[in-house]
C-alpha cells in the first residue's frame, strides 16, 4: 500500500521536482498539489490523502492564518511543513497544533524522503540542527529554573 502525499508549495518547478521525485519511490503516490494554502487544505478534506507535505512560505500564509487553518486539515492526514524559517519557537507552536513533521527546504531529499515514511507511521520529525538549538534552549532553561528554585 502506497503512502499518498498532496504536496503544497506556491511554486509550480518545486511541486513538479518533488512529484518527480516521490513517484520514483515504490511506497510513495502524489495524490495531488495546490498551490495555495487554502486550497490545499480544501484538497486535503477531499482527498484524504496520507501526507499533507505543506511549504509554509506560501506568500499568503501568514502565521495567525496557518495555526487557524491547521485543524481544517483531515484527522487521518498527518502534516509534514516544509519551511526557510529555523525556529524552534515556530516548530514547537506548530507542533501543538498537530502538526508531526517540520523540515527545512534544504534539507537533503533522503531526509525528505525518510520524513516522510516516518511521519506516515506515526512518529514527529523535526530537523536535526533545529533539534539540537531545542535541546539547548530547553537546558538553559531548566538550569534558570533550578537555580530560582535554590534561592
Amino acid at each position: 500500500m502506497s503512502i499518498t502525499v498532496l504536496i503544497a508549495g506556491t511554486y509550480v518547478k518545486q511541486r513538479e521536482a518533488l512529484r518527480r521525485l516521490l513517484t520514483m519511490e515504490a511506497d510513495m503516490e502524489v495524490a495531488g498539489e495546490a498551490g495555495t494554502a487554502e486550497s490545499a487544505l480544501i484538497e486535503a478534506q477531499a482527498l484524504g490523502p496520507d501526507i499533507l507535505l505543506l511549504d509554509v512560505d506560501m506568500a499568503e500564509l501568514d502565521w495567525p492564518r496557518l495555526v487557524n487553518l491547521l485543524p481544517l486539515v483531515s484527522g487521518r492526514t498527518r502534516v509534514l511543513v516544509v519551511t526557510m524559517i529555523e525556529s524552534d519557537c515556530y516548530a514547537l507552536e506548530l507542533f501543538k497544533r498537530g502538526v508531526m513533521g517540520y523540515l527545512l527546504k534544504d534539507s537533503d531529499t533522503d531526509i525528505l524522503l525518510q520524513a516522510i515514511r516516518q511521519v506516515h507511521a506515526g512518529e514527529k520529525v523535526i530537523y536535526a540542527p533545529l533539534a539540537q538549538m531545542t535541546l539547548g534552549n530547553l537546558q538553559g532553561w531548566l538550569a534558570d529554573y533550578n537555580m530560582k528554585r535554590l534561592d
